[in-house]
């Protein structure tokens, strides 16, 4: 059969059906693990005795009961009804050794292109685990032979934890990052990656305590602030950075006064324009909780 012909095969069946197919024969798993999947968005989660890894209208989870482990497979018609679950038990495996066996699985030597991944670590999980689940999702990644992504985005990681994960993905192909609830002490790290400063944009909801001179080279900014933060921060890298277009400041807490102390920075009323020191105009449209600013 061409191998064009079996590539649109491979690709028809899809990410998890290709997995069945590989098990078929040694050279249909050499073919498949040689076909580059497109797979819009991967998620991995984990929680205290629980684990998932969500893709297109797939969760695989992975649930430590107390003997045996349950292994479940559900997938989803696009209204997000459930049209198919199975669930197996294994005996005698703990839920991290079962669930990393099966992430890398699913990327070891394939060739691989997302368009977001997407990593969640709740943080009331101990130090120990979160090294264990940290180490198994960085080994699995790289097991891939070639992987990349758009986007890369982590909910409740240190800047430790996210500089493990970004440099595994090719700067030059990332132009999204998002961070959520994270912890950015000691960022010094985070921000001399090459992915960080080749990005386009950033999605940065938590404190802002990441120098402002660090994010003059995106494109894109939204950020959340909190009452007690200084909003001049963001006039500041609007002021200084010749490559941005837009701004989204958001305040979480819903503090309608707090959000007219920003305002009050920029001098401004509803629908308005900003003019910077070096004569770049900007539009700013005010709501009740975020201010939105982009450039003519």
């Amino acid at each position: 059969m061409p191998l064009d012909v079996m590539n649109k095969i491979v690709n028809t069946l899809g990410f998890i059906n290709s997995l069945v197919l590989m098990k078929v024969s040694k050279k249909l798993s050499g073919f498949v693990k040689d076909t580059k999947f497109e797979i819009d968005e991967l998620e991995v989660y984990f929680e205290i005795g629980r684990s998932e890894i969500r893709f297109k209208r797939y969760v695989i989870e992975f649930v430590a009961e107390v003997q045996p482990l349950s292994f479940s497979y559900d997938s989803y018609e696009e209204d997000g009804s459930r049209k198919d679950k199975k669930k197996t038990f294994v005996a005698g495996k703990g839920q991290l050794d079962q669930f990393s066996e099966n992430l890398k699985w699913l990327f070891q030597n394939r060739k691989i292109s997302l368009n977001k991944f997407k990593l969640v670590i709740p943080d009331d999980d101990d130090e120990e685990s979160r090294k264990k689940y940290m180490d198994c999702v960085v080994e699995a990644l790289r097991s891939a032979e070639n992987l990349s992504s758009r986007n890369v985005k982590t909910s409740c990681l240190s800047s430790a934890e996210i500089s493990q994960i970004l440099p595994i993905f090719p700067a030059k192909n990332l132009e999204y990052i998002e961070f959520f609830e994270c912890d950015f002490a000691g960022y010094e790290q985070l921000v001399h990656l090459e992915q960080w400063k080749k990005a386009e944009r950033c999605i940065k909801c938590s404190e802002l305590n990441i120098p402002m001179e660090f994010f003059l080279q995106f494109k894109r900014v939204k950020v959340d602030i909190e009452p007690g933060e200084d909003p001049t921060v963001i006039r500041d890298v609007i002021d200084n950075s010749n490559n941005l277009e837009s701004v989204l400041i958001q305040c979480c807490s819903m503090n309608i006064n707090y959000i007219n102390e920003v305002v009050s920075v920029f001098n401004l009323k509803e629908d308005s324009m900003y003019l910077t020191p070096n004569k770049k105009s900007f539009t700013v449209n005010v709501s009740e909780r975020q201010i939105f600013i982009k450039t003519l």
